[in-house]
């Protein structure tokens, strides 16, 4: 159950929150693609169809890849594009099919990722999560909102909130919806197990012990914004900790750029690189082995700046942790 206040909690309190959110948001964004791919799947011409009537299993073991290369894309922030969606399967050793490329670059779902996260911010702030609330904190971010999006948004978390209830919820789920739900929720684990440590870290600053609940919202902003596909190190402080802001704001609380500089400079929260994480479960979810030169590869082909040394530690943190989302 969410608190809708998330004032005077302790340190382990606001850890369980910001956990809890990271999984509710990965879990959103699984139904989000979901839903947009049985839709396109619907729109696909008469020939496909047929296909997926004929040999489901065949043609979704085939379209798989493709899936997977358009959720990567989404999560660091691109739009899927063949020619993105083609770089990423080149390096997994699968020769691009035009049919497949073609309904890949066809979803359309890297516009709703900014709401997945904006309306767990929401909560986690104590805000109603209203269409307004929602498009507005999506904006804030620089993002394009609409109502019926965020209306949208927010009917298709309460419907995941009222299966959570159900003990046959998922009798009716698809088996395509199933793996996605499986593979963006160890993408998410491993995202919250990072996040979880970096929390452990901070919290050892007298100032942040004694502040949780002035700081805290804004570590929380690094989050919303990581999941989105921004990153410090690409954009800069200055861009990075102005939206950090503007977040807040659009919370409804006046926002302190003292803060916001204390979060991003002086203890370094969000210098951990988002993207890594679900370009690693790309390349391991698609036969690749867990290296260094691995993920570089998958990075490069994103155009993604990385180097060994933070490679390395994703690497190994991904070892250590590989039992944490089973």
């Amino acid at each position: 159950m969410w608190r809708k206040k998330a004032g005077n909690l302790t340190a382990d309190e606001w850890k369980s929150l910001l956990d809890k959110a990271i999984m509710d948001i990965s879990l959103l964004l699984s139904r989000l693609i979901g839903d947009e791919i049985a839709h396109s799947l619907k729109r696909a011409n008469i020939a496909d169809k047929i296909a997926m009537k004929l040999a489901p299993n065949v043609v979704e073991k085939k379209i798989a890849p493709y899936i997977s290369a358009v959720i990567l894309l989404a999560f660091v922030g691109k739009q899927a594009t063949e020619e993105g969606v083609s770089s990423l399967l080149t390096l997994i050793n699968i020769m691009p099919e035009k049919r497949f490329l073609s309904f890949a670059s066809s979803l359309d779902f890297s516009y709703k990722i900014p709401y997945a996260p904006s309306l767990y911010f929401l909560f986690v702030m104590g805000r109603d999560a209203t269409p307004e609330n929602l498009a507005k904190t999506v904006e804030s971010m620089g993002n394009k909102a609409d109502i019926a999006t965020a209306a949208e948004v927010i009917s298709a978390n309460d419907i995941i909130m009222a299966e959570a209830n159900s003990a046959t919820a998922k009798l009716g789920a698809t088996n395509m919806q199933t793996k996605l739900d499986e593979g963006i929720h160890k993408t998410a684990s491993l995202i919250g197990k990072l996040m979880e440590s970096e929390l452990d870290r901070v919290m050892q600053y007298d100032e942040i012990a004694s502040n949780l609940d002035a700081v805290l919202p804004y570590v929380s902003t690094v989050g919303v914004l990581g999941f989105t596909g921004r990153d410090i190190k690409i954009e800069g402080v200055e861009s990075f900790k102005k939206s950090m802001m503007e977040l807040i704001a659009s919370a409804g609380v006046v926002p302190d750029e003292k803060i916001a500089d204390y979060v991003e400079t002086k203890i370094g929260f969000g210098n951990f690189p988002f993207a890594y994480i679900p370009s690693l479960y790309f390349a391991v979810s698609n036969g690749l082995k867990p290296e260094i030169g691995n993920l570089l590869k998958v990075l490069d082909a994103l155009k993604i700046p990385a180097d060994n040394a933070t490679a390395g530690f994703i690497c190994s943190f991904y070892e250590e942790n590989k039992g944490y989302s089973d």
